[in-house]
Formats: C-alpha cells, structure tokens, sequence
C-alpha cells in the first residue's frame, strides 16, 4: 500500500481543499483513538468537523409512525354544528317522553301500553346520547391513515340507533293520533262524576250488526280522560312527530357525509387535478 501523504501536498487547481480528519490526524502525528483525535484537534487551526462525531444523539431518532393530534382530524360527520344542535334537541324531546311515559305510568297504570310511549321514548334518549358522544369525542381519519374500527363500530351503531328511534316515533305518533280519534267519536260515560271510572264507546246506531267498540278507563274518570288525558296524548303526539323527523335528519347527514372531505389537489401532466377524498 503507498503511503498517504500529508494535507499540503494534496492541492487541487484553483486552490487547497478543505482539510479532512484524516489530515489533522496526519499532522498533529497522532494514531490513537478518535476521541483523543477529536480533543487534539479541536483547537487546531486549521477548519475540521471532527468535533461533530462526538454527539450523544441517537442515530435513528425518525418514529416508525407519526401520529396526528386528534383535536386537528376532521369532525366525524359534516356539518358536525348543525348535527350537534339535533342530537340536543333529541336528547330534550327523550327526555320529555320519557317523563310522560313515567307520569302515566304512575298516574294510569292500567292504560294500553301503546298508548304509553316508553317504547319510543327510551330508544330516542339513547340515541341522542350515542349521537352526542360520537359527534363530540370521534373525529375522521385522514386518507392513508389506519381505520379505527372501534369509531366505525360506534357510528354504524348510532345510525341504526337512530333509524330504530325514528321508527318507534313515527309509529308511537300513529298511536296518538288513533287514540285521539277514538277519544273524538266515542262517548265517555258518566260524565260529570270524579269518583267513577270512565267507559268510552262509539254512539249505538240501529244497525245491530256493527260491532260496539269500547274502552274502559280504569285509572281515570271521565272528567280526566276529557281534559287531562287528551292533553297529554297531544303532546305525545307531538314529541313523538318532532323526534322522528329529527332523527331522519340525523340520519340524513351521516348519509350526506360519504364524500365530503378534501384533502389536497395535485396537478397531473393533463393539467387535471386529483383530489384525494375520506370515503368512510
């Protein structure tokens, strides 16, 4: 092997090069260990970067992967404002449902339980308080990210939750509405006594083959079946319609919500843009 020359005789054209580590190795006449190498050398006076091979930092210090705070992912449903603002207004009308449920429940145990919306009031509270959880505390991934099937477990969940409470409104609301008409055609007998029960029926005609429907209001007497009880079906009716157009538009909005986020536009060599889409 030829024997290495010093700095000074390596010379380019247009000047000296930048002196290695090797060359102030060579010229201070040190073979030892690189730090004694790097301390001899730090003060030299000629320029060298020895001193930066002495560093306590890890050398791969990259992350295998790099996770993105979740307060800057997108909200997990569009229009995530307008969809909290239904979720409230559910939970308020659950509520009342079912507090009406409960009120009837002790005040005339023995009514029809259709004409009780417990069975549509406890599905609308649950899933306004799912809808609510998961508006609030789920966001969206971006493309490219690893799903979370645990935030896709709970919206598919509180859609279904949703289309559930939708349908027990709507129905408990036909409910309502019957039960009114009945209350409408037939007559209520005896009429002006508080401490009698009530019996409803349809006006006797002399068409003897038509069947008499009637319904006997245990609980009640026929002054509260009047005023009392045909407030409150009113209401159910009410609560009940309300709840299920607002849950349909629940609904709605995670349907709407398919393709809705733009991430980024790259321009191809045909000058047309690419846009990069969340799809769940």
């Amino acid at each position: 092997m030829s024997s290495l020359q010093p700095a000074d005789g390596n010379r380019t054209k247009n000047g000296s090069r930048p002196v290695s580590f090797y060359d102030n190795c060579v010229e201070n006449g040190n073979n030892g260990g690189s730090d004694s190498l790097v301390r001899e050398t730090q003060f030299d006076a000629s320029p060298t970067q020895a001193h930066c091979l002495v560093t306590t930092v890890p050398q791969n210090i990259v992350a295998q992967t790099l996770a993105i705070p979740n307060k800057y992912l997108p909200a997990i449903i569009r229009y995530h404002k307008l969809a909290k603002a239904l979720l409230g207004l559910i939970i308020l009308l659950g509520l009342a449902i079912c507090f009406l449920a409960l009120w009837l429940l002790i005040w005339a145990p023995n009514i029809r339980q259709r004409d009780n919306p417990h069975w549509s009031g406890v599905p609308v509270l649950l899933s306004g308080i799912l809808g609510m959880v998961l508006v609030c505390c789920f966001r969206k991934e971006h493309p490219g990210m690893k799903k979370n099937f645990f935030v896709y477990s709970i919206k598919v969940l509180s859609v279904m939750l949703s289309s559930l409470a939708a349908a027990t409104s709507f129905i408990a609301c036909g409910f309502a509405v019957v039960h009114l008409v009945s209350l409408y055609t037939m007559t209520c007998t005896p009429s002006a006594k508080l401490d009698s029960t009530c019996v409803c029926q349809t006006a006797a005609n002399n068409d003897t083959s038509s069947s008499v429907r009637s319904y006997h209001y245990v609980d009640l007497s026929c002054l509260e079946v009047d005023n009392i009880l045909t407030i409150l079906v009113i209401f159910s009716c009410a609560c009940n319609f309300i709840a299920g157009v607002l849950e349909v538009w629940y609904v709605y909005l995670h349907w709407a919500s398919r393709y809705i986020y733009t991430y980024s536009k790259v321009r191809t060599e045909d000058n047309q843009p690419t846009v990069l889409t969340n799809s769940r």
